[in-house]
């Protein structure tokens, strides 16, 4: 039998063939069988036990054959298995110790920090300005500014509370946020732009009418009370926020419509001069 074997199968269907023979033939035959497994080369002296353990002989021989097999693909896959385990573990200490060796800042939440904490924001400063970016000093002195910030007692910086931080990969998270946000800022800009003038136009249509119907009233019907005055030099203040060039346009109009009403009375037309000029 193989070596490390220690067992052997024996079948049911044995069972008549030893019930048929003397107890003294199968004593021998059990006896034979025992000495085989055993490795010990048995020669049987009784043909009647040689031509039987013959049969028994071929089962035991196609059952090693079957160990044999079963045991060579345990040992291959228990090396592959062994071989997939270190080479696991090689590469989780290649990827450690090239991790160490590129990244310009990892913190553990578990890894005490050295050096003081001013020591630690200078070269923490220092390695995000030697990084490639495009952003304005500005936003790059926000990114230092947020990542440096202190936690409540005051022993680490947002950025060493993280379990992995590369200023690179985050500054370049950053500056694609930040050119986002520049972009949709512009976007909104633009479509607020013609709103904002449609808005203006028609508080200009509003306000002018106001005025208009105030000036009529003033100088077209011969009415002048200080309230009115007080209202229209308010319509005036207000037209001229929205675009001072075209106020006395506005009163040249409306003056000119209130004149064909009024005729040329000199003192009105006086009146209707200083209004225009906002004295």
């Amino acid at each position: 039998m193989a070596r490390d074997k220690k067992s052997f199968v024996a079948y049911a269907d044995w069972n008549g063939m030893f019930q048929k023979l003397p107890d003294e033939v199968a004593g021998k035959l059990i006896k034979h069988v025992f000495k085989y497994v055993n490795d010990e080369n048995p020669e049987a002296d009784d043909y009647v036990v040689d031509a039987l353990f013959e049969q028994i002989k071929a089962t035991l021989k196609r059952d090693l054959d079957k160990w044999e097999r079963q045991r060579e693909q345990r040992v291959s896959a228990g090396k592959k298995s062994a071989e997939r385990r270190a080479a696991k573990l090689n590469e989780r200490s290649t990827s450690v110790n090239e991790s160490q060796r590129k990244a310009t800042v990892s913190v553990s939440g578990s890894v005490s920090v050295s050096g003081s904490v001013k020591d630690r924001e200078e070269k923490f400063a220092e390695q995000v300005r030697s990084l490639p970016t495009d952003l304005p000093k500005e936003e790059i002195d926000q990114f230092i500014i947020h990542w440096t910030e202190m936690n409540p007692n005051g022993r680490k910086m947002k950025f060493e509370k993280e379990k992995t931080f590369d200023p690179k990969k985050r500054l370049a998270k950053w500056t694609a946020n930040y050119h986002k946000w520049k972009k949709e800022k512009s976007f909104a800009k633009k479509e607020k732009e013609p709103n904002q003038i449609s808005d203006y136009n028609q508080k200009e249509q509003n306000l002018l009418a106001q005025l208009k119907k105030l000036l009529i009233q003033v100088y077209g019907d011969f009415t002048d009370t200080e309230e009115q005055k007080r209202i229209i030099g308010e319509i005036r203040t207000e037209l001229l926020k929205i675009d001072p060039n075209k106020v006395k346009d506005h009163y040249k109009r409306i003056a000119k419509y209130c004149e064909q009403k009024r005729g040329t009375d000199k003192q009105y037309l006086k009146n209707l001069k200083s209004l225009i000029h906002g004295s």
